[in-house]
């Protein structure tokens, strides 16, 4: 076998190793060092006229850069979700205290009307707070998908 053909061979088998593992280098390389790293190996092989790992290495970039983009957006969809069902479980917290306020105030007890009234402003504190997050996620997850 010639020098070319061995080399050919190699090169071919880097390639098609580095857009298979490209996948499971997402995970650690789902981070601006190792985008950076990948970038500096591209600009190597580039240096030395080296294309064809060059080629494989912005395969590898570009599915890294794809698989992170969706897993960013798979997370921030999570955390609207669990955003979505804090804020449910705090509203239903906030109307429990206003039907609990509404009995005190039947029956007349000021200490459990004081009571409840504190425990409503900070129902409504929460409320508001998950609400602000809410938005915040929601924004993000906007951002992502367009």
């Amino acid at each position: 076998m010639t020098m070319k053909k061995s080399t050919a061979i190699a090169l071919t088998l880097m390639t098609a190793l580095g857009a298979a593992s490209a996948a499971q280098a997402s995970v650690s390389y789902c981070t601006t060092v190792g985008t950076a790293k990948l970038n500096k190996e591209i600009s190597l092989a580039t240096k030395y006229g080296n294309t064809a790992k060059a080629a494989a290495l912005e395969e590898a970039l570009a599915n890294i850069e794809t698989s992170c983009a969706a897993k960013e957006m798979q997370e921030a969809q999570k955390k609207v979700i669990k955003l979505e069902k804090k804020l449910t479980q705090a509203q239903n917290e906030l109307t429990s205290a206003q039907a609990e306020l509404q009995k005190a105030q039947v029956v007349g007890k000021n200490s459990k009307i004081l009571k409840y009234q504190n425990k409503i402003a900070e129902k409504q504190a929460k409320v508001e707070i998950v609400t602000a997050e809410l938005e915040q996620a929601r924004a993000t997850l906007a951002a992502l998908t367009s």
